[in-house]
C-alpha cells in the first residue's frame, strides 16, 4: 500500500504546477513588438571612416517592460555589405510604449571600398540599403528579428 504524500510535498507539487502555468500563460500571450527602421542616414566622415546613425522605433503592445540587452546588426548599401556589427543595452521599451533607439556604425574601409568606387562613378541622391538585426530582450522571451529595406539619402538630410 502506497503512503500518504506529506502536506510538505503536496505543497510543493501544487507550487511547481501554478509556476508551470504561470510561465505557459506569460509565453502564450506575449506579442511580438513592432519594430522599423525609422531612418538609416550619413554622419559628417570623421578622417576616411563613413559613419552611420541607425534609429530604431520599437512599439512594445505588451503589459511588461522589455529590455533590450544587446544587438547583433548588419547593412548593405547597393548590395555592398559594409557595416556589421553588436552594441550592448539599447535602454528598455516600456510596457505598451514605444520609443526611438540608435545605433552608430562604422563602415569598414575595406569592405565599402567597392561601394565608394561605385558612387563616385555613378552618384546618386538616394541609394538602396537593407538593415537586418537579432536583438536579445532575456529572460523566457525569444529574440526579436527584424529585417528592412529602404532608401539612404547622401546629402545627409
Amino acid at each position: 500500500m502506497a503512503k500518504p504524500m506529506k502536506a510538505s510535498c503536496k505543497i510543493f507539487v501544487l507550487l511547481l504546477m501554478a509556476m508551470s502555468a504561470a510561465c505557459a500563460t506569460l509565453l502564450f500571450d506575449i506579442q511580438q513588438p513592432e519594430i522599423t527602421v525609422s531612418s538609416f542616414r550619413a554622419l559628417p566622415s570623421q578622417g576616411t571612416a563613413l559613419n552611420f546613425e541607425i534609429m530604431l522605433h520599437i512599439k512594445n503592445p505588451n503589459p511588461v517592460t522589455l529590455k533590450l540587452n544587446g544587438i547583433s546588426y548588419s547593412a548593405s548599401i547597393e548590395g555592398h555589405r559594409i557595416i556589421s556589427g553588436t552594441a550592448d543595452a539599447l535602454g528598455s521599451v516600456e510596457a505598451n510604449g514605444e520609443g526611438e533607439y540608435p545605433i552608430l556604425a562604422q563602415a569598414n574601409l575595406v569592405s565599402g571600398a567597392a561601394l565608394l568606387v561605385d558612387l563616385v562613378r555613378n552618384p546618386k541622391e538616394l541609394v538602396n540599403y537593407e538593415f537586418a538585426a537579432t536583438i536579445d530582450i532575456g529572460g523566457l522571451l525569444p529574440d526579436l528579428r527584424i529585417r528592412k529595406k529602404g532608401q539612404l539619402s547622401m546629402s545627409g538630410n
